[in-house]
């Protein structure tokens, strides 16, 4: 099944839903795995799973069961003794694989170990 329809990935890039043909992206995008949390808001459902990538804007969350495009979450990523919580919205859902989360509102201290997290990962 083909679409020509793009779709804006949670690093702030659009990829082609025909082929693998990509745009660059509007900030770089760092493999990052840590345990995760995802909660949607409107039913309080939490889903444990881990993360695969990050951005200064957003995450790709692997799990089996992602919620639905839009659906605004609360997003705990925990990484050695170090803790991001942020509110988010599904960017894209990928049925049996996860979904794209970008990033709503951080706080400033959230938004500093964040950009610490990337910071040590662009210098690997």
């Amino acid at each position: 099944m083909h679409n020509d329809r793009a779709e804006q990935t949670a690093g702030g890039g659009t990829k082609s839903a025909v082929g693998s043909q990509r745009t660059p992206r509007s900030v770089p995008r760092y493999r990052f795995i840590a345990t995760a949390v995802v909660t949607e808001l409107s039913s309080g459902t939490r889903l444990p799973a881990r993360t695969s990538e990050l951005s200064i804007n957003g995450c790709y969350i692997d799990t089996l069961n992602p919620f639905p495009d839009a659906a605004l979450v609360r997003l705990r990523i925990i990484k050695d003794d170090r803790v991001f919580e942020t509110p988010g919205r599904v960017l894209y859902c990928h049925p049996g694989f996860g979904m794209g989360i970008v990033f709503i509102d951080s706080t400033p201290d959230q938004r500093s170990l964040l950009e610490g997290w990337l910071v040590e990962l662009a210098a690997q």
